[in-house]
């Protein structure tokens, strides 16, 4: 049957306050010589050693998770594994301080003076206690904190590092990709230098240059093309001939030259006396 065992403290099983819990001793020895100095006594079986719920602070308890909580729980609160007993410790000490009494009789003490010396020591006692309990969770959380700005650090440094590769990377992919474009912009003008090549090759048997030029850009202005004596020579000719079929064969897209450059050329003759020489090339 579970019994309290601060000196003086009649609570146990059989007492009607149904409230009262009996907690064990915690494992922590410096948390665990609290407890003891608490109880005020000279021997304790620590395995079957109880302190019930009267000595601790509410501040102690410390609710349950919830996925710990089952319906019907009536105890969802649970205490702190730092928590020490500070609570109605001084009155559990009257039995001490009758025997310091007993012990002391030759000198005559005020028995007032001892019960507010004895309370001062609980007072004490408890702040101490307190301060103890305050000082070791700032350092655990401190230790903590530093623990998790260590690991942020570590973190940090790592996407650094990597974030430096990639981009190392990214800047290598950047001029293998640019030195991949020269060589396809290379290859494209090679291959339309061949291409033109071969065109005029075959073309040239039947067609001037200026006419060759006008077949590869269709869409391009002719005012942009340069006609040279010989295609403005076949040009009148062929107009001379039938005007009909020339502006048949510029609708058609054949390579001749504009009615209006033909009559500026015509009209850029000089005509003097003697042997024409221009009419006469023209007219070969």
């Amino acid at each position: 049957m579970p019994i309290c065992s601060v000196n003086c403290c009649k609570n146990s099983k059989n007492t009607k306050d149904c409230e009262i819990q009996f907690h064990r001793f915690p494992k922590d020895q410096q948390i665990r010589d609290h407890w003891i100095k608490a109880c005020n006594r000279e021997s304790l079986n620590l395995e079957n050693a109880r302190i019930c719920s009267i000595h601790f602070n509410q501040n102690c308890y410390v609710k349950k998770p919830d996925h710990l909580i089952v319906p019907g729980d009536t105890n969802v609160f649970v205490l702190s594994k730092t928590a020490a007993p500070t609570l109605h410790i001084s009155d559990a000490r009257d039995g001490i301080r009758e025997a310091n009494k007993v012990a002391s009789e030759e000198i005559p003490v005020d028995s007032s003076k001892i019960f507010v010396t004895s309370d001062l020591e609980a007072i004490q006692y408890v702040a101490i206690d307190s301060e103890d309990r305050e000082k070791n969770c700032f350092q655990h959380e401190n230790e903590h904190l530093k623990k998790e700005n260590a690991d942020l650090k570590s973190d940090i440094e790592a996407l650094n590092t990597a974030n430096t590769q990639l981009k190392k990377k990214n800047d290598d992919l950047i001029i293998e990709m640019n030195k991949m474009t020269k060589k396809m912009q290379m290859h494209d003008r090679m291959i339309q230098n061949q291409v033109k090549e071969k065109v005029y090759e075959i073309l040239q048997p039947i067609f001037t240059i200026g006419q060759i030029k006008k077949l590869l850009n269709l869409k391009v202005n002719e005012k942009s093309i340069k006609w040279n004596s010989d295609d403005i020579a076949t040009a009148i000719a062929l107009r001379s001939v039938t005007p009909k079929g020339y502006r048949y064969l510029r609708k058609k897209n054949y390579p001749l030259p504009a009615l209006s450059t033909l009559r500026k050329k015509v009209a850029e003759i000089m005509i003097e006396p003697g042997v024409l020489e221009e009419v006469l090339s023209v007219m070969k």
